[in-house]
């Protein structure tokens, strides 16, 4: 037993709470790295729900059910052309002096009814459309018409030469569809207008579509399908300039276009792409939701498009399914990144010998293997999903979405050979390809779920990432771990005030700040002039500019950072700095990261809610810079010198890498954005002057 003196000795152990306050560093990064942790952990555990999962698909609103019908197999022949009943000028449009449009084309297979009406608008001077509006047959059964929007687009079409029906088998597929609709005993369900519009190309423009490469379908489609549903809105809502180009004036659409309201607008996209490989021939489904500055639709118009793709026709046949099918879905933009992820996957199984380790653990054969593939494919398409967002790879509905319109864009993407540009499954001039029959049988079905629903879409969840198109990860599961990963600009800020308060140097932060703010007003405003000139004066000189500017604006903050630190310090810097006087170094250091700490946390407060894709990356770049990787002036001050030159030099070099002109546009953005701007160039500022007053 031990005597009393022996215990009154002993000293006590101390607690947790102190030993980690003890390791300032040790306390800051462990938040940062469950941050991470838990968001790679996303398409496998759910917090909310508390199951080893990720939440998967459903639907929140009874009225959109998609499993109450079956929609009839679509013609996978053509009409049969009857040029005896064509006008003259109709069959010169046939045969290539020039292209035609939907309206052309209904009227010469004579698609027509009392309710279908077919108008050629001219939006602007560059930009046309033909709009087809389909009535209900029953009339409106609400007070106020509703109206469901179909755009679509074929990018090859416009490389062909003949009528708008014969060159696309997705413009054929649509013309059935509008026939259909128009039936009042094919389709009795319909209880809301669909309007479908299609974009017109003259011909001038089918002679610059052929001259263009037919292998460069991606880089005009989605701009100019944007524009065209930036014009047809605008048009729609009466006589205003286009938002992404003040200078255009559109010309609104006749009353009797436009009095339905607009609950919903789907994009049909069709991309023909080459295949990965000479044995990889897989039609690729991309349902995108994507829209500029984080903006989603909500998740039930997802997950219902979703499953309007898993349900089989009337016949119950499998062969003409897209879903049943060799086809691939994806609810992002990025195929070959989700590739990498499980080829990596696969090599890593190759590398720990799997195969064994399942026999050793007793495991099902290749059970461990189907789900860690099942993994790294979930990861990678949560990561393009990410991506899509935080790098404002809006697809062509997001000015629907900015209008609060509930939109996405379904684009069908059937390979094709790399030197004909030929659908390397069959398709002829008479015949429809299988897969864009589907696709258009598909939308059907996901109309007639939408015509049930007589209000906007208002259950569910707006602000959601997905790891594949049949699984989500909501805002109130992902916000916990980016909250962690912030917390430490939040420690390292209290941990200065509460120790260091009485020693900051409030002028030098303040004025230093201040400099910071008024730069970043003015290259705000210098900005407008570089995003103006990108594509016209060429991206390189701009670049050039931009980046003068950004190395003006760091040397200033630099040497007034400086300038004020060696006012203070004059007399220090003449002789080796005793303990008070690194001390005071330190002072007008951990003064200036108070306040970038400060800037970091209400800088990105307000962009993980509205843009959490940006605002979670953000953080993982900023938070290490900022409140982590932190060495106190002092002690690089006992380095021997040619190591203190190094370390500057790494510091500059590494600034200079992280230039917005250098790191972030146009690699990264297209643009100088509101990020860009508001978020990253103050936040780089700083560092600059933390890193290069001492």
């Amino acid at each position: 037993m031990p005597t009393d003196s022996q215990t009154e000795s002993t000293p006590a152990k101390p607690g947790l709470l102190r030993r980690l306050l003890q390791h300032p560093k040790l306390l800051l990064i462990t938040p940062y790295l469950i941050g991470l942790l838990w968001t790679s952990l996303h398409p496998l555990v759910s917090i909310v729900t508390g199951e080893l999962k990720c939440r998967g698909i459903y639907i929140d609103e009874n009225g959109l059910d998609v499993h109450r019908h079956r929609v009839d197999s679509y013609p996978m022949e053509r009409f049969k052309r009857v040029e005896d009943n064509l006008s003259s000028q109709t069959k010169d449009l046939i045969h290539g002096t020039e292209a035609t449009g939907m309206c052309d084309a209904l009227r010469a297979k004579h698609v027509n009814g009392a309710s279908i009406e077919c108008l050629r608008h001219e939006a602007t001077d560059r930009i046309g459309f033909d709009i087809v509006m389909i009535s209900p047959s029953i009339g409106p059964v609400v007070q106020s018409p509703e109206a469901i929007v179909l755009v679509v687009n074929d990018a090859i079409s416009k490389t062909k030469q003949g009528d708008w029906y014969d060159r696309s088998d997705l413009y054929a597929s649509i013309l059935h569809l509008i026939q259909r609709l128009g039936s009042k005993k094919d389709c009795t369900w319909l209880a809301k207008t669909v309007l479908v519009v299609s974009p017109v190309l003259d011909a001038r423009d089918l002679a610059v579509r052929n001259a263009t490469s037919a292998s460069n379908h991606e880089s005009y489609s989605s701009s100019d399908l944007t524009e065209l549903v930036e014009a047809f809105l605008s048009s729609y809502s009466g006589k205003q300039p286009m938002p992404s180009s003040k200078s255009y004036q559109v010309t609104p659409l006749p009353p009797s276009f436009s009095y339905p309201l607009i609950r919903t607008l789907l994009v049909l996209s069709n991309i023909p792409t080459h295949p990965l490989s000479l044995s990889h021939h897989r039609t690729e489904v991309r349902i995108l939701p994507h829209g500029r500055g984080g903006n989603l639709p909500n998740l039930d118009l997802v997950f219902a498009t979703a499953l309007s793709f898993q349900i089989r026709d009337s016949s119950g046949t499998t062969l003409r399914s897209i879903y049943n099918g060799d086809s691939e879905f994806r609810a992002h933009p990025f195929r070959d990144v989700e590739i990498s992820f499980v080829n990596g996957a696969e090599r890593l199984w190759s590398v720990i010998s799997g195969g064994t380790l399942e026999k050793t653990l007793g495991w099902k054969e290749n059970s461990a293997k189907k789900a860690l593939i099942q993994y790294a494919q979930d990861l990678g398409g949560w990561l393009g999903f990410v991506s899509a967002l935080m790098l404002g790879r809006s697809a062509p509905h997001a000015p629907a979405l900015e209008r609060g319109i509930d939109s996405l864009t379904i684009e069908l993407r059937v390979p094709i050979e790399p030197y004909t540009n030929v659908m390397t499954t069959s398709s002829t001039p008479t015949n429809i390809h299988t897969h864009h029959a589907d696709l258009v049988r598909c939308t059907e079905h996901l109309l007639r779920a939408m015509s049930n629903l007589h209000e906007r879409l208002h259950h569910s969840v707006a602000q959601y990432t997905m790891p594949s198109l049949f699984k989500f990860v909501s805002h109130g599961e992902y916000i916990f771990p980016a909250i962690l990963v912030s917390l430490p600009m939040v420690g390292r800020a209290t941990m200065l005030a509460l120790k260091d308060l009485k020693r900051f140097r409030f002028f030098f932060a303040l004025v230093v700040t201040g400099v910071v703010c008024v730069i970043t007003m003015g290259i705000g405003i210098w900005s407008l002039y570089w995003n103006q000139g990108m594509g016209v004066h060429g991206d390189a000189s701009i670049n050039l500019s931009a980046l003068v500017v950004y190395l003006v604006a760091h040397l200033l903050v630099v040497y007034i950072s400086r300038r004020i630190v060696r006012t203070k310090m004059s007399k220090a810097f003449e002789h080796p700095l005793n303990d008070d006087e690194k001390a005071t170094l330190d002072d007008f250091h951990n003064s200036l990261r108070f306040l970038a700490c400060i800037f970091g946390i209400y800088l990105h407060v307000p962009l993980l809610l509205a843009n959490y894709s940006l605002g979670f990356s953000s953080s993982v770049f900023w938070t290490p810079l900022l409140a982590i990787l932190v060495v106190p002036p002092s002690k690089c001050c006992g380095l021997n010198r040619w190591l203190r030159l190094a370390i500057s030099f790494i510091k500059f070099n590494f600034l200079v890498a992280t230039y917005p002109p250098v790191l972030l546009v146009p690699r990264i953005f297209g643009s100088y954005t509101n990020y860009v701007n508001v978020v990253y160039t103050p936040l780089h500022l700083m560092l600059s002057a933390l890193w290069m007053s001492e």
